[in-house]
């Protein structure tokens, strides 16, 4: 899956999927 650090910024609630 995508980088957590870059999926943060993107979502903040896929963050915790990722």
């Amino acid at each position: 899956m995508l980088p957590m650090g870059l999926r943060n910024r993107v979502s903040g609630k896929n963050s915790r999927s990722a």
